[in-house]
């Protein structure tokens, strides 16, 4: 991890900043989704709604594919513009919304929805607008947190929201304020829905898509992440091995375990 530890020096860049804005170049988990996800797009566009910190659509570009994402808020697309000026590699995003994506009939052979639908108040219509963007045997790639995230981070870690030292989304905030950047959530951030195994495939096919798989993409990795990189400080790299068992272990275990899924689905 030299070059990332010379990019930090250089540009005086907290290692918070850097894992939150490159996941995919210090967790080994989080390149082997990206890696799994950007097959599909290998030989096309692709569209990556809700792009958040952008990392996926960084490493699209990494990879030489052509993509670009939307979001709904405006503090992504600043602190991506800001992220971009020290960065090789860039994310490409526009403001948006999932209700109303702002690009034609079938433009993209791969529609990535990486952890927004459980946000959403009307998921069928979003699905709808996601199949009216795709093309013609294109795939769409959902992500959503699974039975154990929504336990673990929905139901006991929500406590930690009063301890400011030890929440993410509070220690981010203080790391990016120095730079002008806001990383305070608002109500739209938070969970509006928890879907089972069942309900997710009953709402893909009311969409207009058939389901081609469905599989965990994380299983412990971000539990590790959690204590060993947000809570103690270990930096991701010395807990590789950790994200790497994880990793062996995605298709052994069922799907009721799985912290995070990953569902993909063909236009029909």
């Amino acid at each position: 991890m030299k070059r990332q530890d010379d990019f930090t020096k250089n540009h005086n860049l907290d290692y918070k900043i850097l894992t939150h804005f490159l996941p995919h170049e210090y967790s080994y988990a989080q390149k082997i989704r990206g890696a799994e996800i950007l097959r599909y797009a290998k030989r096309g566009k692709m569209l990556d709604i809700g792009a958040g910190c952008g990392w996926l659509l960084r490493y699209a570009d990494k990879k030489g594919i052509e993509a670009i994402g939307i979001d709904i808020a405006d503090k992504v697309i600043k602190e991506n513009k800001w992220f971009d000026k020290f960065t090789k590699y860039k994310a490409k995003i526009k403001k948006g919304s999932i209700y109303k994506i702002p690009f034609a009939d079938n433009s993209f052979d791969l529609v990535v929805v990486s952890e927004v639908l459980e946000h959403l108040d009307n998921p069928e219509k979003a699905l709808k607008e996601v199949r009216r963007v795709l093309k013609k045997n294109g795939k769409f790639v959902l992500l959503i947190p699974g039975y154990s995230y929504n336990l673990i981070y929905d139901k006991i870690f929500v406590s930690f929201k009063k301890l400011g030292d030890v929440d993410y989304d509070t220690r981010m905030n203080k790391k990016l304020s120095p730079y002008k950047l806001s990383h305070k959530k608002r109500w739209e951030d938070h969970h509006r829905f928890t879907y089972t195994i069942s309900s997710l495939k009953k709402l893909i096919g009311l969409s207009g898509f058939s389901v081609e798989k469905f599989e965990n993409s994380e299983f412990l990795s971000p539990f590790f992440n959690t204590i060993f990189s947000n809570i103690l400080g270990i930096r991701r790299e010395k807990t590789a091995f950790l994200e790497k068992a994880d990793v062996f272990l995605l298709d052994k275990v069922p799907l009721v375990l799985g912290s995070d899924w990953m569902i993909t689905s063909k236009k029909i």
